[in-house]
């Protein structure tokens, strides 16, 4: 009968997000863009929670991201998509580990309860003072925090659903 008088029916499909885990991983939008949509990152700068217990030990409670282009850890994640980018950031922290393989080999040898020689405990202590050591490892966290941030909203427990007003029944319970 609408067709006939020239209307056409409208279907309206309301769909519950908090249901759905899956399709927010599947968007077009790079790390940046989430972040700044989810209120992560404000005008290039990443808000620790200071609930978050690496919130403390982790340092400052704001870092401004790739501020002035020296952060290449940022620069190579910003506009990946979400699915991507933890397998990228394992990727630079692989190669800051090669690029200090010294480093690592002497925090294993002291947890071992090995003693370091005078020549390598210099080495280490010199490396681990520099600047760009310093730079990249404070990068690869605060990378590290933004993407944990941005799957932490994207993947909220959702509530339970309740069957008049009483949660559902246990899985042994329900019938098959």
């Amino acid at each position: 009968e609408a067709a006939a008088a020239g209307r056409r029916n409208v279907s309206v499909l309301l769909v519950d997000r908090s249901s759905d885990l899956f399709t927010p991983l599947l968007h077009d939008f790079g790390l940046e863009a989430l972040a700044e949509a989810r209120g992560v990152l404000r005008e290039g700068r990443f808000r620790r929670d200071p609930t978050r217990k690496s919130a403390a030990k982790n340092g400052p409670s704001q870092v401004l991201l790739g501020g002035g282009g020296g952060d290449e850890v940022w620069e190579g994640i910003r506009f990946q998509t979400l699915d991507t980018v933890e397998e990228a950031l394992f990727a630079s922290t692989r190669a800051f580990v090669a690029e200090n393989k010294a480093v690592e080999e002497a925090r294993s040898r002291v947890a071992r309860g090995e003693e370091l020689s005078t020549k390598v405990m210099v080495q280490v202590n010199r490396r681990l003072a520099s600047l760009s050591y310093k730079r990249k490892e404070e990068a690869l966290k605060v990378a590290d925090e933004v993407r944990e941030s941005v799957m932490s909203l994207l993947i909220a427990p959702a509530p339970l659903p309740t069957i008049g007003g009483r949660p559902p029944p246990a899985a042994e319970d329900t019938p098959l």
